[in-house]
């Protein structure tokens, strides 16, 4: 999938750099900031590290520009990707660039190097769990000197940093969009509803064995899970392998209408290891669905605001 733009002389343009624009919070962010930047007048081309079909709309005069990386080791994959960042950025010519997670975001800092386009990198999760391995962390924090700002999602994300980082860091939580359905009470069923990749991050497992616990006592209950990715193979055969789960555990994977989806569900679970700010659970309370969230990492301030 290709959108092109028509060329616009005087307008600004933003380069917008992510992992995929698949399914998943950071890839609707990626749709949802690439978007209003459009809407604003600038042109604007996205590249991912990764081709994805995107499950979002993106408007018309986008270009997409996904990365096939098809090298046999992970380090040429990563030097051919930092190569095509940077052919983009020489040919796009951008004003801005935005990055988003932290991955793209060492590759589009190293991929810059002296160009003039001003960088914003914008970290989508929680900084101490992610990059995993120290060395991984460590030279993540030695490129986050260069940016010109770091956008994080809580205060507790971005004390994690040095205060040379944190001078100018800014905190922007995740939004919610104004159309978003609403959960009527009397239209809900015995359904308990998640969304999200499943991943070891998102740690699924968790959710489907606090379920397992649940529906001894309460058979009547059948728990659905909204998503896609390399844990589906795992616990299809946990699932599979325990009778009590058989016809109670669901996983329909990505749609592109999950919220209303989810508007029937009598409760909303994220059992994620680690996040950022979780965008399903502020959606899911925005519809007004009684959630249950696994509290770890650096989320304070969620449910305060």
């Amino acid at each position: 999938m290709k959108h092109y733009y028509k060329k616009d002389r005087n307008a600004k343009r933003l380069l917008v750099i992510s992992h995929g624009i698949g399914g998943g919070g950071a890839q609707k962010v990626t749709a949802m900031l690439s978007n209003g930047f459009s809407d604003r007048g600038y042109q604007v081309r996205i590249v991912t590290t990764s081709p994805s079909e995107s499950i979002y709309e993106i408007r018309k005069e986008i270009e997409y520009m996904p990365v096939h990386a098809r090298q046999k080791t992970s380090f040429m994959r990563t030097l051919y990707r930092i190569q095509v960042i940077r052919k983009n950025i020489l040919d796009f010519k951008p004003d801005y660039i935005l990055s988003l997670s932290a991955i793209p975001n060492m590759l589009a800092i190293i991929a810059r190097g002296c160009l003039k386009a001003d960088l914003i990198v914008s970290e989508r999760t929680d900084p101490s769990r992610h990059p995993s391995g120290w060395l991984a962390a460590a030279f993540r924090n030695y490129l986050y000197r260069f940016p010109k700002a770091v956008v994080f999602q809580t205060e507790s994300a971005k004390a994690y940093f040095h205060r040379n980082i944190q001078k100018k860091g800014v905190v922007i939580p995740n939004a919610v969009l104004p159309d978003i359905p609403v959960s009527i009470e009397e239209k809900r069923r015995k359904k308990i509803a998640g969304m999200g990749a499943l991943t070891d991050q998102k740690d699924w497992m968790t959710g489907i064995r606090a379920f397992e616990m649940t529906v001894r006592k309460h058979p009547e209950y059948q728990l659905v899970i909204y998503g896609d990715g390399p844990e589906r193979t795992r616990i299809e055969n946990y699932i599979s392998r325990h009778k009590r789960l058989k016809d109670k555990v669901f996983l329909p994977g990505f749609a592109e209408n999950v919220l209303d989806k989810i508007s029937d569900a009598e409760i909303f679970i994220s059992s994620s290891a680690y996040d950022g700010i979780s965008n399903s659970i502020l959606e899911a309370m925005a519809m007004g669905l009684p959630c249950v969230h696994r509290c770890t990492g650096r989320r304070s301030g969620i449910f305060n605001r």
